[in-house]
């Protein structure tokens, strides 16, 4: 049994998974850097909580097993460091962080026409499922905002998030679901309506997500290296929930298209609108009341507009409009006290407008 073999996932598992390539940009983006910024980090001394004392930004990061850390502020990188022998080209899992790069493929399938409206039923796309019932009263929207209504099971040791991310065929397993819940009704945290939102994805454009990711985003993002998306088996599907695979540079080109409304390098990728939707769409009822999950991207309460993809293991992308910044984390460990504490220095320091 796979998840008997591999146990407890990690920012790796790409290389144990059979996977589709997204291929580099024909014409790559090269960020521009404020080095003065870096310097001043360096010389920084911040308490360590590992170590309980003061020490240098790169001894907290990596007491917490961070493996790469990019801050992007007013249009350069002022933040790029590497740990653990990783490099600007390493790829590795980005986890969950992949389900708000779904989000904004099902935005540009709607931009683009493939798909009519998010209040659809899943089964205007993937006409297979119409044989059952349950399937039917499932619309785009409650996929996106994990509404579904579908049985998700999180309390045995071997819960549904195991089950599908070893699973060797994903769609026999969606065939299996069971509902729990009236669709719309409630919000709940699980995969498996992320893996229906990429089926609708495939099945509206004739395309799997790893091409989507090459024509509409990759490519006029500008991305420097390769990517992949990992597969349940060998020419099988996508892991659409958690299994993308990219480089910390790439990644922070994404969280830069959010932070400039739509647009990266001056081209319009993504329509404001969906990017409005994502704060102002109503979420899902019964989440927390200091931070809302909608349309697959958290959005913490605040004045900053914040959203965050989230990934297990701390793969974090950061947009706060607020302050102009793009975070972007890869790590080994879901402790996440050095971003905030950077962050908290920066702000605190008035070093923004550096």
């Amino acid at each position: 049994m796979t998840m008997l073999r591999y146990g407890t996932p990690n920012v790796d598992d790409n290389r144990i998974f059979a996977s589709r390539e997204i291929k580099a940009s024909s014409h790559p983006y090269f960020f521009s850097y404020n080095n003065n910024f870096q310097a001043y980090l360096d010389s920084v001394k911040i308490f360590n909580p590992h170590l309980k004392r003061e020490t240098s930004l790169d001894s907290l990061m990596i007491s917490d097993r961070t493996r790469a850390l990019l801050i992007f502020i007013n249009n350069n990188i002022v933040f790029e460091k590497y740990y653990y022998d990783t490099q600007p080209s390493h790829i590795s899992s980005t986890f969950s962080v992949s389900k708000s790069f779904l989000s904004t493929l099902t935005g540009i399938l709607i931009e683009n026409g493939y798909i009519r409206s998010i209040d659809e039923p899943i089964t205007n796309y993937i006409t297979e499922l119409k044989k059952y019932d349950h399937f039917n009263q499932i619309t785009i929207k409650y996929l996106l905002q994990m509404s579904s209504g579908l049985k998700w099971n999180k309390d045995k040791i071997f819960d549904d998030d195991g089950r599908y991310y070893y699973s060797s065929n994903i769609r026999r397993m969606i065939l299996r679901s069971q509902m729990e819940s009236e669709p719309g009704k409630s919000w709940k945290y699980k995969n498996i309506d992320t893996e229906l939102l990429c089926w609708v994805l495939e099945k509206s454009s004739n395309c799997h997500i790893s091409e989507l990711m090459q024509k509409y985003l990759w490519e006029p993002l500008g991305a420097e290296y390769n990517a992949s998306w990992s597969l349940d088996r060998k020419g099988g599907v996508e892991k659409a929930s958690s299994s993308l695979n990219a480089s910390p540079r790439d990644l922070l080109k994404f969280g830069c298209l959010y932070l400039n409304t739509g647009k990266f390098n001056g081209n319009l990728i993504l329509s404001e609108d969906w990017i409005n939707q994502i704060y102002n769409t109503a979420p899902a009822p019964n989440q927390q009341e200091y931070i809302k999950h909608n349309y697959l991207w958290w959005i913490p309460n605040g004045e900053n507009q914040e959203i965050v993809a989230d990934g297990f293991l701390g793969q974090r992308i950061m947009i706060i409009p607020g302050y102009n910044m793009v975070v972007v984390r890869v790590s080994d460990s879901n402790d996440i006290s050095s971003i905030d504490k950077i962050l908290f220095y920066i702000i605190n320091n008035d070093l923004l407008a550096n």
